[in-house]
């Protein structure tokens, strides 16, 4: 990008020109400190941009430390198969794929904690029959809209999701649609 016409007056330290790399498009992102654990350089992800187009991404870089003021950390994307003429300067929202597969996310209400931190957290898990046994989980990390279980549940598994602390061992119950 040009920023000054030919015979323009400049101040000091002012910008007149804006290079950008050829090669593959890049998305620049922030990630919260307490999710870049969880990132490796060459990781793979989607981009997907406002007007819904979406591109494979891979993780290029992650900076070393996080920012001073926001507690985050720059994280640069690749996009592999984004086209040469995509505009420079685009928003996008990115998303990774996880290590080991997908992973079940239980409401908060669900959990019972039995114990300090995460290993204690436990489920009501219902069986066939529809009774309930209490099954330890090993949460991955919370989010928004629940938990993220790392172990101890599969994805497709029945639990109860409310009124889990007035349950009993073996106890029946009927699932209600909400």
């Amino acid at each position: 990008a040009v920023f000054a016409e030919p015979g323009q007056v400049l101040g000091a330290g002012q910008a007149v020109f804006r290079l950008a790399r050829d090669g593959a498009r890049e998305v620049a992102i922030a990630v919260p400190e307490s999710r870049v654990g969880a990132l490796k350089v060459g990781a793979d992800g989607t981009a997907e941009l406002w007007d819904g187009r979406r591109f494979a991404g891979r993780v290029r870089e992650i900076a070393p430390a996080a920012d001073a003021a926001t507690r985050t950390f720059a994280v640069r994307v690749a996009l592999t198969d984004a086209p040469a003429d995509l505009p420079l300067g685009l928003s996008a929202n990115v998303r990774f794929v996880r290590e080991g597969g997908m992973a079940p996310t239980v409401p908060l209400a669900a959990i019972l904690q039995q114990g300090r931190g995460e290993h204690g957290a436990t489920v009501w898990v219902v069986g066939a029959d529809g009774a309930v046994s209490r099954r330890a989980i090993e949460i991955e990390r919370y989010a928004d809209d629940g938990a993220v279980v790392k172990s101890g549940l599969e994805v497709g598994e029945t639990i109860v999701a409310a009124g889990a602390f007035k349950l009993a061992d073996g106890e029946k119950v009927r699932a209600v649609a909400p």
